[in-house]
């Protein structure tokens, strides 16, 4: 800065001060009403874009990847996936297909439900994809099996299923169609958890060891849904993810042996929300505690700590003020510009209040000791401002828009901190 720079700025902060002292009451009087404007406007108006795919450009080549991606699969994309399992298939799809249905039925908070993989198309041709060796042995499995399918076809109850094992058992041929252990002894354990009182489901396809069911994959299902996102909240499916526990749970109430989990890519940013938020306030207050004791350590003044926690606030809400101006929202990463302006839009005060309490000290009246503090410190604290604004202006080019947004609300803060000051 040239002589003649800091000169002008010497005078105009020395006019400021003088103006400041001598309208005190109406600066006072201006400050409560332009922070209550900015409190309510900011209040009214401003948003939080809680949707991180928008924090980066949309130029990059990973976003056009992923926007191909949503377009050639929509039905997939921004969707929450419940997996379901069970200790037999048929479990699994009655869980599953009850928890599509709850879901569906609320149009508030979910677009659409599906299970990928119980479609029509699939029921009518899925046997095409299976390998050769899968398939052969597939159709080797259910024609031993066709005497005990036919009859049960047509004879679709218990009683049919004990009247054509009786037929197999009493079979002098020891050339069974089809081994019966596997049978027997489900339906031994199903007799033994009756008499026990305990539930126990006799799986079809396991005994038939249809599609390989006997593997864990055959006993998951994913019911795939989509839920009405809010992003101007912090978090927006809070309410659907809530929804879709509480039905998980009641499904497994009714059903201890199914085990429902929450899982995709929109599952787990409401959780990071949930943590953000949570983190956000509690470093906020953390922050703000640790400035209070630096404060009272430094100053050792009640009312010179007040004056500068006031400020710090005031500075606060006249900052949101500015992002709600300048940006509209906040975003996952630019919520922290509170943190940010509690550690370092109050040096500016603390800087002051020392002076302030070194010229008191040597016996200079309240007026003469503001007016000295600000000539000696006025241009340092501008240039200080000044130049850590730079560094966070510095974030604006960048094509990661969360931080772009950052470095815009956090920069102009450190001017309205040294202005409140």
């Amino acid at each position: 800065m040239s002589n003649r720079s800091a000169v002008l700025l010497d005078k105009f902060l020395c006019l400021w001060s003088a103006q400041v002292l001598r309208f005190s009451w109406l600066v006072i009087l201006l400050f409560i009403i332009t922070c209550a404007a900015s409190l309510q406007y900011t209040i009214q108006n401003l948003g939080v874009n809680t949707d991180t795919s928008t924090l980066l450009s949309q130029d990059l080549p990973f976003q056009k990847n992923r926007s191909r991606w949503e377009h050639a699969f929509p039905q997939d994309a921004a969707t929450i996936q419940l997996v379901v399992e069970s200790p037999s298939a048929e479990q699994t799809a009655i869980a599953a297909n009850l928890l599509a249905k709850r879901l569906a039925e609320n149009k508030q908070l979910f677009e659409y439900v599906y299970i990928p993989d119980d479609n029509a198309f699939l029921k009518q041709q899925g046997l095409l994809y299976l390998d050769i060796d899968k398939l052969d042995t597939l159709s080797t499995t259910l024609a031993d099996a066709q005497p005990f399918i036919g009859h049960l076809a047509q004879n679709y109850h218990l009683q049919g299923l004990l009247e054509i094992l009786g037929k197999a058992l009493d079979n002098t041929d020891d050339a069974l169609p089809t081994d019966l252990n596997p049978l027997l002894e489900q339906i031994d354990q199903s007799l033994v958890a009756v008499q026990a009182k305990q539930e126990h489901f006799l799986s079809w396809q396991k005994l038939l060891a249809v599609n390989d069911s006997t593997e864990r994959n055959a006993l998951l299902s994913v019911v795939s849904a989509r839920p009405i996102a809010d992003f101007n909240s912090m978090k927006p499916v809070e309410q659907a993810m809530n929804y879709a526990r509480e039905v998980s749970n009641e499904i497994q109430a009714k059903d201890a042996q199914v085990s429902i989990r929450i899982t995709g890519k929109i599952a787990l940013e409401e959780d990071e929300m949930r943590v953000l938020a949570e983190d956000t306030v509690y470093s906020g207050l953390f922050a703000l505690a640790l400035v209070v004791i630096v404060l009272f350590i430094g100053l050792r003044s009640v009312k010179l700590v007040l004056c500068t926690l006031i400020a710090l606030i005031l500075g606060l809400i006249l900052t949101a003020g500015f992002a709600t101006i300048a940006v509209g929202h906040l975003n996952v990463l630019s919520v922290a510009f509170a943190i940010l302006y509690i550690g370092l839009g109050v040096d500016f005060a603390i800087h002051i209040c020392l002076c302030f309490r070194e010229c008191w000290e040597h016996h200079l009246t309240s007026e003469e000791a503001i007016k000295k503090s600000v000539k000696i410190l006025g241009s340092s604290l501008f240039l200080c401002a000044l130049t850590t604004s730079i560094g966070f202006f510095a974030f604006i080019p960048t094509d990661y828009e969360g931080v772009s947004e950052l470095g815009l609300i956090s920069g102009g803060g450190m001017f309205v901190g040294l202005i409140v000051s």
